[in-house]
Protein backbone atom coordinates (compact mmCIF):
# COMPACT_ATOMS: atom_id res chain seq x y z
CA UNK A 1 0.00 0.00 0.00
CA UNK A 2 1.46 3.62 -1.19
CA UNK A 3 1.50 6.13 1.38
CA UNK A 4 2.38 9.87 1.53
CA UNK A 5 3.57 11.99 4.00
CA UNK A 6 2.31 15.91 4.32
CA UNK A 7 4.07 18.43 6.10
CA UNK A 8 2.50 22.01 7.10
CA UNK A 9 1.89 24.41 9.84
CA UNK A 10 -1.35 23.63 9.14
CA UNK A 11 -3.24 20.71 8.57
CA UNK A 12 -5.90 22.72 6.35
CA UNK A 13 -3.40 23.60 3.95
CA UNK A 14 -2.86 20.08 2.98
CA UNK A 15 -6.60 18.97 2.87
CA UNK A 16 -6.66 19.61 -1.08
CA UNK A 17 -3.81 16.93 -1.54
CA UNK A 18 -4.74 14.62 1.07
CA UNK A 19 -8.46 14.12 -1.02
CA UNK A 20 -6.72 13.72 -3.90
CA UNK A 21 -4.28 10.98 -2.55
CA UNK A 22 -7.62 9.18 -0.83
CA UNK A 23 -9.31 8.98 -4.28
CA UNK A 24 -5.97 6.96 -5.62
CA UNK A 25 -6.06 4.67 -2.37
CA UNK A 26 -2.31 6.33 -1.18
CA UNK A 27 -2.94 6.58 2.82
CA UNK A 28 -1.90 9.72 3.78
CA UNK A 29 -0.04 10.66 7.32
CA UNK A 30 0.47 14.16 8.38
CA UNK A 31 3.21 16.37 10.21
CA UNK A 32 2.10 19.52 11.50
CA UNK A 33 4.70 22.01 12.38
CA UNK A 34 4.05 25.14 14.61
CA UNK A 35 6.28 27.84 13.62
CA UNK A 36 7.71 30.17 16.73
CA UNK A 37 5.12 33.22 17.02
CA UNK A 38 6.75 35.94 15.09
CA UNK A 39 7.01 39.54 16.59
CA UNK A 40 6.77 40.72 13.42
CA UNK A 41 2.99 42.75 13.11
CA UNK A 42 3.00 42.29 9.29
CA UNK A 43 0.44 39.63 8.31
CA UNK A 44 2.39 39.12 5.02
CA UNK A 45 5.61 39.03 7.21
CA UNK A 46 7.56 42.26 5.68
CA UNK A 47 10.74 42.25 6.81
CA UNK A 48 10.64 46.18 7.26
CA UNK A 49 9.08 45.69 11.16
CA UNK A 50 12.05 43.52 11.65
CA UNK A 51 14.31 46.75 11.78
CA UNK A 52 14.30 47.86 15.44
CA UNK A 53 14.48 51.23 14.21
CA UNK A 54 11.64 51.04 12.44
CA UNK A 55 9.61 49.80 14.94
CA UNK A 56 10.79 52.53 17.23
CA UNK A 57 10.09 55.37 14.67
CA UNK A 58 6.44 53.57 14.81
CA UNK A 59 6.15 53.61 19.02
CA UNK A 60 7.72 56.89 19.03
CA UNK A 61 4.88 58.17 16.61
CA UNK A 62 2.37 56.35 18.81
CA UNK A 63 3.51 58.71 22.01
CA UNK A 64 3.55 61.67 20.26
CA UNK A 65 -0.13 61.16 19.10
CA UNK A 66 -1.02 60.28 22.67
CA UNK A 67 0.69 63.34 23.99
CA UNK A 68 -1.01 65.81 21.56
CA UNK A 69 2.38 66.29 19.59
CA UNK A 70 0.50 65.27 16.43
CA UNK A 71 -3.13 65.63 15.38
CA UNK A 72 -4.56 62.77 13.15
CA UNK A 73 -7.71 63.37 10.60
CA UNK A 74 -10.38 60.77 10.73
CA UNK A 75 -12.00 62.03 7.65
CA UNK A 76 -10.84 64.48 4.51
CA UNK A 77 -13.44 66.77 5.60
CA UNK A 78 -11.23 67.54 8.94
CA UNK A 79 -7.78 67.48 6.71
CA UNK A 80 -9.17 70.19 4.48
CA UNK A 81 -10.73 72.02 7.44
CA UNK A 82 -7.07 71.97 8.86
CA UNK A 83 -5.72 72.84 5.69
CA UNK A 84 -7.84 76.26 4.97
CA UNK A 85 -7.28 77.62 8.37
CA UNK A 86 -3.67 77.56 8.09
Amino acid sequence: MTQMLLQAENKMDLRPFAQIARKQGIVVRYIVQREAKSKNPSPSGDTWFEDPKNLAEIDKGVQDLRNGRFTAFKTKKELHSFLDSL
